[in-house]
């Protein structure tokens, strides 16, 4: 986990991110898979499908498929749980970045009302404007 951490820079996260989820999906791709082919050897189209095989039919194949789910489970569980951690991350650090950039918009433009000799009144006007423009979109609807 360190190593992911390691350089908190955006781009060199969001790269290492990459090489862990696309590192991630290509092993448990082919573990998969492996697990698809011996199931469809054993006469199941789907792994999750074993336990639903009659006991007549049930052999040392069975005993390999559910092994393979078993020791698959642990580690398929924290990879998705570092892919959710490390993407609600990255999220945040986008939704953070836009909203700085939003927040030095809305100043620039309070700047320029401060400024602005009417300052106060033109502010009071626009704040008013946006409220009611906002009102009569929720009661006539958009058209």
């Amino acid at each position: 986990m360190s190593w992911l951490l390691g350089d908190l820079s955006f781009f060199a996260f969001l790269r290492r991110f990459a090489v862990v989820f696309i590192a991630g999906i290509t092993v448990l791709g082919i573990y998969q898979a492996t697990l698809w082919g011996a199931a469809y050897l054993m006469g199941t189209v789907d792994p999750f499908d074993t336990p639903e095989l009659p006991v007549e039919k049930v052999g040392p194949a069975t005993l390999v498929v559910g092994v393979g789910l078993l020791v698959a489970f642990p580690p398929f569980v924290y990879f998705w749980m570092l892919t959710q951690v490390a993407g609600a991350a990255l999220s945040m650090c986008v939704l953070t970045r836009l909203s700085v950039l939003v927040l030095k918009m809305v100043r620039a433009l309070a700047w320029r009302l401060a400024e602005y000799n009417k300052g106060a009144w033109t502010a009071l006007v626009l704040g008013t404007t946006v409220v009611l423009g906002f009102l009569r979109l929720i009661l006539t609807g958009a058209r």
